[in-house]
């Protein structure tokens, strides 16, 4: 902002005024109201109503009206900007005070809420300054307000006592709770070393031992599929539970586990889950083929799917016990299917003529 000392000169840049990061708001609101009272008391001392020039008298009361009233408007509009960014204000750190006091009212009894206090103290903590700051600066605000007798909504003075009250709630519970995580620490990190973790990989390691199971790899099992399925929850909930133990790992500053079983277990499911899944749908998949009329057969769809079940068959090889009945099977019967393709590409081409079927269903014996 910028005020002239010569009367009726003036510069303010009102959002400037109400901005969170201005340096020194008091300062600068304290030396404003100065200015500007200065200048209407300059033009009260140093402007007549009227002046006497020999025989001429000039008149210059609309001229001193309007300069009298200039620094009043101008002073009135930066109070206006500056109280409504004072009361939204207290209302931003009343809500923000109150908000993360709840936040730390849970009590850790068990890991989880532990990791979530954990959490919140973190981020109450990294956040906490800035809004003292600004509770700072409004107090200053007001003192400023106070000293020129300024008009300030009752209700927010009340307001920004409660929020007073309210920082020195949250900065002793910020206290209380580090004194009481910092107590529990050691006894969850001994939960989780103890307990958690070794309970995890003693579930992982009976459901691998299942999937070992030679029943798995029977082609006489006809409940494999649905049997291997019905584990997928489970698993599923192996991981879920592993991410979680690596994130209280993190809070408690432990070193990360890796859970190679884990690792380990869905590579045997996966193995397991594709080599039924390819031998149910290939023979499937065939038979849809055979039954189809041959001028509805489409050559670049049967290719792409023999190369999709080709690449199976080379992820299931190395994973699972040699000479696999089920897998030899579908590898028998996708390389046959394979060989033949030439052929239905050959008869596919749309160059052929009826002569030229009769010549091949001579040659063959057969329609």
């Amino acid at each position: 902002a910028r005020v002239s000392a010569k009367p009726g000169i003036f510069w303010i840049d009102y959002q400037t005024m109400a901005d969170k990061n201005l340096a020194k708001p008091a300062m600068t609101l304290n030396a404003i109201i100065n200015l500007l009272d200065h200048q209407k008391a300059m033009c009260e001392s140093q402007i007549a109503f009227q002046t006497d020039l020999g025989i001429f008298r000039i008149s210059s009361f609309n001229l001193k009206k309007n300069l009298l009233q200039l620094p009043v408007d101008t002073k009135d509009k930066v109070l206006s900007v500056i109280l409504e960014s004072l009361y939204s204000r207290i209302d931003i750190c009343k809500d923000w005070f109150t908000e993360n006091i709840k936040r730390l009212e849970l009590s850790a009894t068990d890991i989880e809420v532990f990791v979530i206090q954990t959490k919140n103290l973190k981020d109450i903590e990294k956040k906490i300054g800035y809004y003292r700051d600004m509770l700072r600066v409004i107090k200053e605000m007001i003192e400023v307000i106070k000293k020129y007798q300024i008009d300030f909504k009752k209700n927010y003075i009340t307001i920004f006592v409660e929020c007073k009250n309210l920082e020195n709630t949250l900065v002793n519970q910020i206290m209380q709770i580090s004194d009481n995580l910092a107590k529990n620490q050691e006894i969850f990190s001994k939960e989780i070393r103890d307990n958690s973790i070794p309970n995890l990989i003693k579930e992982c390691t009976q459901v691998l031992d299942k999937l070992n199971d030679s029943k798995f790899l029977d082609i006489k099992n006809t409940s494999a599929l649905q049997e291997l399925k019905g584990l997928e929850s489970k698993i599923q909930s192996f991981k879920e539970r592993a991410k979680k133990l690596n994130s209280f790992e993190d809070v408690l500053e432990l070193n990360r586990s890796r859970f190679e079983i884990i690792s380990t277990l869905n590579e045997v499911y996966s193995t397991r889950i594709l080599l039924w899944e390819s031998y149910e749908e290939w023979f499937q998949i065939v038979q849809n083929w055979r039954d189809s009329p041959f001028k509805e057969i489409n050559v670049e769809e049967i290719q792409a799917v023999v190369e999709k079940y080709q690449k199976n068959i080379l992820k299931i090889r190395n994973k699972i016990p040699p000479k696999n009945e089920i897998l030899q099977q579908v590898e028998n019967d996708v390389k046959s299917f394979a060989s033949m393709l030439p052929i239905v590409v050959a008869l596919r081409n749309p160059k052929l003529q009826k002569s030229h079927f009769q010549d091949i269903e001579a040659e063959i014996g057969t329609q």
